[in-house]
C-alpha cells in the first residue's frame, strides 16, 4: 500500500536527516522499518541530494566554527603571554601562525582573499602552525567542541 504524499515527504526528510547524521542506509532502513533499497531510492531523489549536501555543508561549517573558536582563543592567550613575558620571538611566531590560521580558515570557508604582508622576514612555514598547535595543546587552551545539533 502506497503512502500518502505528505507521509512520503516526511519519510524522505527523516531519511535525509539520518543520512546527514552519518547513519548508513542499512541503519536508516532498520530505524524506519524499510528496506535498504528503498532508503537508497529516497536518497537518490534530486531534492534529497540537494538537502543532504546543504546539511553536510552546515555541519562542516559548524565544526569549523567551533574548532576555530578554540584555536583563536588559544592563539590570543599565547599572544598575551608573549607580550606579558616580553618575548619578541614568541610574539613573532604566534602572530605569524595566527596569520597562517587566518589564511587557512578563509581558504577552507571558501572566502579566500589575497593578504599582503610587507615584511622583510621570510613567510611563515608549516612548522610554525605545528608549533602553535603543540603549544595550544600543552597549555590546555583548546577544548573539544560540543556535539553538533542539526536543529537550532
Amino acid at each position: 500500500m502506497a503512502l500518502p504524499v505528505k507521509a512520503r515527504e516526511q519519510r524522505r526528510q527523516r531519511i535525509v536527516e539520518l543520512a546527514a547524521l552519518g547513519k548508513s542506509q542499512d541503519e536508516i532502513g532498520k530505524i524506519i522499518g524499510i528496506d535498504q533499497s528503498t532508503v537508497s531510492d529516497y536518497l537518490n531523489k534530486p531534492k534529497s541530494v540537494e538537502e543532504l549536501e546543504a546539511l553536510r555543508l552546515r555541519v562542516r561549517s559548524m565544526v569549523m566554527e567551533q574548532t576555530s573558536d578554540g584555536i583563536v582563543a588559544g592563539t590570543l592567550g599565547l599572544v598575551r603571554k608573549a607580550i606579558t613575558d616580553q618575548d619578541p620571538k614568541a610574539l613573532e611566531l604566534t602572530t605569524k601562525s595566527a596569520l597562517n590560521l587566518e589564511k587557512l580558515t578563509a581558504s577552507a570557508s571558501g572566502e579566500a582573499k589575497k593578504v599582503e604582508v610587507k615584511d622583510v622576514t621570510p613567510p611563515p612555514t608549516a612548522a610554525d602552525l605545528k608549533v602553535l598547535i603543540a603549544q595550544l595543546l600543552s597549555v590546555g587552551a583548546y577544548s573539544e567542541p560540543a556535539p553538533l545539533a542539526l536543529h537550532e
